[in-house]
């Protein structure tokens, strides 16, 4: 009689295909789940947390934030470091009109070819504005405005009209915390916002709430609120953001136009 049984080397012919299986399936569980987290987490950015210690709704100091977010008030600590170079920037002092004096030529007209200094952190952002020889007696308060979360409650106090009709140094004492925490987040649920109203007409401009944009976007706004090109508008002096414009081209082509930012009315630029 015939043993028909098959070896196990007929009953398995490819018996690593099992191992590959099992090991794809672990793998793609694996990213799953990673990814199920990074999304639970990002969610989370948009709630209300619990923090270990309130703040004050319109809490300006970092330190006070800092006690419930020790990691990032360390971040921003870390602005105030002056010793980082790079090619293309960095944090250590560097006067571009000596390193490059066509600047002057090139900025003719308009305040940076009376000074151009490398930008520091956070910080800074007080002392750097008063120290600079682009501002004086008749520089408008409206230089002010993204330079510390104490500009909305001014505006909210004075009115924005009010406000942009001060000068600088008339608001020198008022304003005494530079950028932190407060001028990106909410006090209560931690979302991201803003509260200069420029910056929110703006976005209206663009038929958008900077405050209803997704995530993602709202990261991006909330840098972009001090991170962008406006101008002050004729008379008023305002604040403005020529987003209404939506295409650049437009934009810079409307401003010139309309502002001309005073850029071009010195003799040295018309040879420029």
């Amino acid at each position: 009689m015939t043993n028909t049984t098959p070896s196990s080397q007929e009953r398995l012919p490819f018996p690593w295909l099992g191992y590959l299986f099992f090991f794809a399936v672990l793998f793609g569980t694996f990213i799953l789940g990673m990814m199920i987290v990074s999304v639970n987490e990002r969610r989370t950015e948009s709630v209300k947390r619990n923090m270990l210690f309130d703040i004050k709704p319109e809490e300006m100091d970092a330190a006070a934030w800092g006690r419930s977010f020790p990691r990032q008030y360390e971040s921003w600590k870390r602005t105030q470091d002056t010793s980082f170079r790079s090619k293309h920037g960095g944090s250590a002092y560097r006067d571009y009109l000596k390193a490059a004096p066509e600047y002057v030529v090139l900025f003719a007209g308009y305040g940076f070819s009376k000074e151009y200094n490398q930008g520091r952190g956070h910080w800074y952002s007080l002392t750097d504005v008063l120290e600079s020889e682009r501002v004086g007696e008749a520089t408008a308060a409206t230089c002010w405005h993204c330079k510390s979360p104490d500009v909305p409650r001014l505006i909210n106090e004075m009115g924005v009209e009010n406000f942009s009709k001060k000068k600088l140094f008339e608001l020198k004492y008022q304003i005494t915390h530079p950028i932190s925490c407060y001028d990106c987040h909410d006090t209560e649920t931690l979302a991201l916002r803003s509260l200069r109203p420029a910056v929110l007409e703006g976005f209206q401009g663009l038929g958008k709430n900077m405050n209803d944009l997704p995530l993602q976007e709202r990261r991006s706004a909330v840098c972009g609120q001090c991170h962008s090109t406006y101008h002050f508008a004729d008379q008023t002096g305002l604040v403005t953001f020529p987003w209404a414009r939506v295409c650049w081209l437009k934009i810079s082509r409307s401003i010139t136009k309309r502002r001309r930012f005073q850029i071009g009315h010195t003799r040295l630029a018309k040879f420029a």
